[in-house]
């Protein structure tokens, strides 16, 4: 998103968000992919997916029976009204952070643009006042911190203990807001707020550590570490960079040609590099970069209409729906299938199933977003014949295909069809993906050293694991039914059938995102309370 957006300055709200038109697309045809009538109810996200009917039935379920009617409480009884009251003022920590976070936009809006992009550059404060400071102190940014202390603070001792809700729960869902709280509003980087939050637990007795650590044992926590690893190797043996070119070099005649070659070079990678940051800015938007450059569309010269923004707009909506498509396309899906299970919904064979339930939304929504920036965003040039001699040079440079970009292609093409297949060679993903990274080794294609030296994958283990530790204790403490029958309450008493509902929680769900930095803590905290 910072990369697309020195392409999309000048445009509106609506230009820069062409993806929201075909968001909607996208969850009705889950949702006619996956039931037979409005009397179900689906739920389909970029990155997740879940489908839960009357009798409980579900792509990402293993069990079947009568769907829980939450909304089944004693609607004069006091416990209920207080419940609804402290689900109302909860209700109001998303918008204290869109308060919170506007402010630091308006801030950052209000200093001159050289300002900004020189403190980006260099990773300083904009602020002359604040740098002196900024340089000595390396700890907790004091704000953010105070922030989400207060918000915990209110929902724990502010906020009545609804009825049928212990009061560790209450303390557990206090605790759990206040790190995705830090999450996004960064007093610490997330590994830091994460483990912050876990002490905090520990400390009050509200889990034990064995709770707070159990997560990091967990298979899927592992499938995302590995997902690094592996994106690694994509970007060292240079393979993403050999696919896209070839597909470029193929039908990058015309702009929108070579905005649907892109696309499709997205979704072949995205099978076997599951990571959509490290296809994004390391692979994709470097090639629309160059190629708008190439045929003169550059922002520095105020000529990024002729191709670029266009190009650059459809590569970073094409991330998103690459990550839709196959549960390995990036790391929130494999924590969608982990807090999926916390609730009961199994997956025998997870790779499969999420391919043929997200195959028509995602490939539709592949179809129909190059169109859709092609309206928005016309480029004033439509043919782009440099392109394939572009891509041409290129490959010509790379030269023929090296022994690890065979190795790293054939490994990744043995874990696809392992995956796959996986209820019948009986080999969990996991295993598969340890296979996958033994044998890069063994041919010297992924070195230790490079997973070592793989930053965000330890980083995101970190957070990722004691996020996933804290909502399986909110499950489990009943804060999640809680939260669910409050909400089916509420749809219930506007009087909503299942198609209008549908509409409704698909909105509120995709308007959330705009709370949430990150994907995996967007879904770490929401999914299960939609899902349910």
């Amino acid at each position: 998103g910072q990369l697309t957006a020195k392409w999309t300055t000048r445009m509106s709200p609506l230009h820069r968000h062409v993806g929201a038109f075909v968001l909607l697309v996208h969850c009705v045809l889950a949702f006619e992919n996956s039931t037979p009538s409005w009397s179900s109810a689906a739920f389909s996200f970029p990155g997740n997916v879940v489908h839960a009917n009357g009798a409980h039935r579900s792509v990402l379920a293993g069990r079947r029976g009568p769907r829980p009617n939450y909304a089944d409480v004693n609607a004069g009884s006091e416990g209920q009204v207080l419940g609804q009251q402290s689900a109302g003022v909860l209700l109001l920590a998303p918008l204290l952070l869109i308060g919170y976070q506007s402010r630091k936009l308006g801030r950052s809006r209000r200093m001159p643009e050289t300002q900004r992009r020189n403190a980006a550059a260099s990773g300083t404060s904009a602020n002359p006042a604040s740098a002196g400071a900024a340089a000595t102190w390396k700890g907790a940014k004091a704000k953010p911190l105070a922030f989400c202390l207060a918000l915990g603070l209110l929902i724990r001792f502010g906020l009545p203990v609804p009825t049928g809700v212990t009061p560790q729960a209450w303390s557990m869902l206090s605790i759990f807001v206040a790190t995705i709280s830090g999450i996004v509003t960064e007093p610490l980087p997330a590994p830091g707020v994460a483990l912050c939050g876990l002490t905090l637990g520990v400390l009050t007795g509200t889990l034990t550590f064995a709770q707070g650590m159990a997560s990091f044992t967990d298979e899927v926590i592992w499938l995302v570490v590995l997902a690094f690893f592996f994106a690694r190797g994509f970007a060292k043996t240079g393979l993403g960079d050999r696919i896209a070119f070839n597909v470029v070099r193929a039908v990058g005649g015309t702009t929108l040609g070579l905005a649907y070659g892109l696309n499709a070079a997205e979704a072949i990678v995205a099978a076997g590099m599951p990571s959509s940051a490290a296809r994004a800015a390391g692979i994709f938007y470097p090639i629309a970069d160059s190629v708008a450059k190439a045929s003169g569309s550059d922002p520095a010269q105020g000529t990024e209409k002729k191709t670029g923004r266009f190009l650059v707009q459809s590569a970073f909506q094409a991330t998103g729906n690459s990550a839709s498509l196959w549960l390995t396309g990036a790391a929130q899906n494999m924590l969608v299938l982990r807090l999926a299970s916390q609730i009961g919904y199994d997956m025998p064979s997870p790779f499969k199933t999420w391919l043929v339930a997200c195959s028509v939304p995602a490939l539709v929504a592949m179809a129909l977003t190059p169109l859709l920036a092609f309206k928005l965003l016309p480029p004033e040039v439509k043919q782009t014949p440099e392109a394939p001699e572009a891509a041409r040079a290129k490959l010509s440079a790379m030269g023929p295909m090296s022994r690890d970009e065979l190795v790293m292609a054939l490994t990744l093409l043995g874990m696809v069809t392992l995956w796959a297949g996986a209820s019948v060679f009986h080999i969990p993903p996991v295993v598969t993906a340890l296979l996958g990274l033994c044998t890069l080794m063994l041919f010297g294609t992924v070195t230790w050293a490079d997973c070592v030296n793989e930053k965000g994958a330890w980083t995101t283990f970190t957070w990722f694991a004691i996020l996933v530790g804290m909502s399986a204790m909110l499950n489990k403490l009943g804060i999640v039914k809680w939260l669910a029958s409050t909400i089916s309450s509420r749809i219930v008493s506007l009087g909503l059938t299942a198609g209008p509902a549908f509409v409704v929680l698909s909105i509120m769900y995709t308007a959330a995102h705009y709370l949430f930095a990150s994907q995996v803590a967007h879904v770490g905290a929401l999914y299960q309370p939609f899902a349910v």
